[in-house]
């Protein structure tokens, strides 16, 4: 899983709602060829994901220190002393 600050979900938000306005009318004015790798589509798809994500995101108080490895204290991980 990978979390984002609230600064650079903030940033990317402000990108999306300023330029998907005219990305959208941008696009409906393409043919075909122009539609199908239009910048609108990376667009939709930042904005759906920051909808559905608007209360979900948020960061952790603290970040757990990892445990130290082959401590010799598991005694179903083979890799650790015995």
């Amino acid at each position: 899983m990978y979390v984002i600050s609230p600064a650079v979900r903030h940033a990317v938000r402000a990108v999306v709602d300023y330029t998907l306005p005219d990305e959208h009318a941008d696009y409906h004015n393409q043919d075909t060829a122009g539609q199908n790798n239009h910048i609108y589509h990376h667009l939709s798809t930042l904005d759906e994901w920051l909808t559905l994500r608007d209360t979900a995101v948020t960061m952790p108080a603290a970040v757990p220190t990892p445990a130290q490895p082959h401590t010799g204290d598991n005694p179903l991980d083979p890799t650790d002393a015995r």
